[in-house]
Order: structure tokens, then sequence, then C-alpha cells
């Protein structure tokens, strides 16, 4: 299921709607990402792109599953599962590697530039699709685990 979901989004998306994709794949993320603790419900800070923001809110707010927060600073993240950092700021993740190792944080960003940076998970465009790239060493030291169905899906960086 979650691969045919997904290979739609990288399919499908466009510039125009590449926000509501990216709403999709951060609720998904949910179901393919294990963390140390059981919750039933997860949540994801949005930080940087109002428009991810209220794409996710429409998509949980019929399902319960994740509840979605309004960053105005990383700093605020310490209680999100989920980091979504969007292209209107242009963070130093560097300094929030400690608080995301500590608390356990998947930390997804629009630019998979990032990923060398401390993010976990890194859209990009190609051809007109959407797709991501996916840093393994930094999920594991994140204390995180990916499935085997999200990395066949993901661009693997080194």
């Amino acid at each position: 299921m979650m691969f045919t979901f997904l290979s739609i989004c990288l399919a499908t998306a466009t510039e125009g709607g590449q926000e509501k994709f990216e709403a999709l794949f951060l609720y998904k993320f949910c179901d393919y990402i294990k963390w140390p603790e059981e919750n039933t419900q997860r949540i994801v800070g949005i930080y940087g792109n109002p428009k991810v923001l209220k794409e996710l809110t429409a998509v949980a707010s019929s399902s319960g599953k994740i509840v979605v927060r309004q960053l105005n600073d990383l700093s605020e993240a310490k209680d999100c599962d989920i980091v979504y950092v969007g292209h209107l700021v242009n963070p130093d993740l560097t300094g929030f590697k400690s608080t995301a190792k500590a608390h356990n944080i998947l930390v997804v960003t629009e630019n998979d530039d990032l990923v060398h940076q401390g993010s976990c998970i890194g859209f990009y465009t190609e051809g007109g699709r959407l797709k991501f790239a996916l840093r393994k060493s930094t999920v594991e030291a994140y204390n995180l685990k990916v499935s085997s169905t999200l990395m066949s899906l993901a661009k693997i960086v080194k």
C-alpha cells in the first residue's frame, strides 16, 4: 500500500502541487519510521512553509494520527517527532542536530542538500517529479529506524 501510494506521488507531483505531496509524504512517513517509544499519535512541527502546514493540517484533521504544529523557531521542536524545514528559512541544521538526536526527531527538509547538515530526509524534484533523499546514518544517529519499503523508494545519501 505504501509503495503504491508513494509511487503515485513520485510520478504525479508537479511544481504547483508540491506542498500537497510533501504533506502527504510527511503523513505517511509516520507509518514507516520507528521511534524508540511507541505512541498512537505523532507530533509534526512545520517550520518555514505555511503551505505545507495548511496541507498537512487538512490531511491530519480527519485521522487523529498526527498533531500538526507551526514552529516559529527550531528551539520549539523538542517535543516533536518529525520536524519539517521549508524553503522560506535558511537554517543551520548543524546546531539542531544535537536536539534532534537527544529527542529522536526525524528531520525532513524541502531541500535535499540539507541531508549533509543533519536532515534525515530531503525532498527534491527530478523531471517534474517529487522525490526524496534519505541519509540512513543520520536516521540511525537519531535513534530511529526506517523501513526497507521507505528506503527502496529513496535516493540513499552516504
